[in-house]
């Protein structure tokens, strides 16, 4: 009799074990699954305000004529509202900008919802020489993008060899660009 006690006791012992063992795995993939579909919100968030505008075309948008303009696009509405021939003095600001790269701009939601995107061709493209670019396998630069939101610093983005998007910060100061724009 004692040992059918033991047994039991055993048994039940065992079935509390996996039992419990199960509930902690369970609760572990729960956790994860959450934390996938956070990550998985981001990156449809950032898809949705790509979509929600016309800033992909503006931002991929071939311009053929021999000189190139610079745009300026506005969010708000999600059109080009100005275009400037580019000239020496764009083209330098531009470049401080690269050169001052400070690292890659790491917001969740980079595209501001209120502000103006100017779109800078840079000829001749400019070899690129800070390594925040470089790390992010950019060698040249034929167009940069600088991104002015209306309640923050602005940031550049520049397309990588691959014609995909990174964002970056840079300590330039835009006043002479900006006074380019408004001549």
């Amino acid at each position: 009799m004692g040992k059918i006690k033991k047994g039991k006791r055993l048994l039940k012992i065992a079935v509390v074990a996996v039992f419990a063992f199960s509930l902690g795995l369970n609760l572990y993939s729960f956790k994860q699954n959450i934390e996938l579909a956070s990550q998985y919100e981001s990156l449809m968030c950032i898809t949705r305000q790509l979509d929600s505008t016309n800033a992909i075309s503006f931002i991929t948008s071939l311009n053929v004529n021999r000189y190139k303009d610079v745009e300026v696009f506005d969010i708000n509405k999600g059109e080009v509202v100005k275009k400037v021939q580019s000239n020496e003095i764009i083209q330098n600001e531009v470049t401080k900008y690269l050169e001052s790269i400070e690292g890659v701009y790491e917001k969740i939601k980079p595209l501001p919802s209120s502000g103006k995107v100017i779109k800078v061709p840079l000829e001749p493209e400019v070899r690129a020489e800070n390594h925040w670019l470089t790390d992010e396998g950019i060698k040249t630069i034929d167009k940069v993008f600088i991104i002015l939101p209306d309640q923050e610093k602005p940031f550049l983005l520049v397309l990588n060899d691959d014609k995909l998007p990174v964002f970056f910060s840079f300590s330039a100061n835009t006043e002479v660009l900006l006074q380019e724009l408004n001549k």
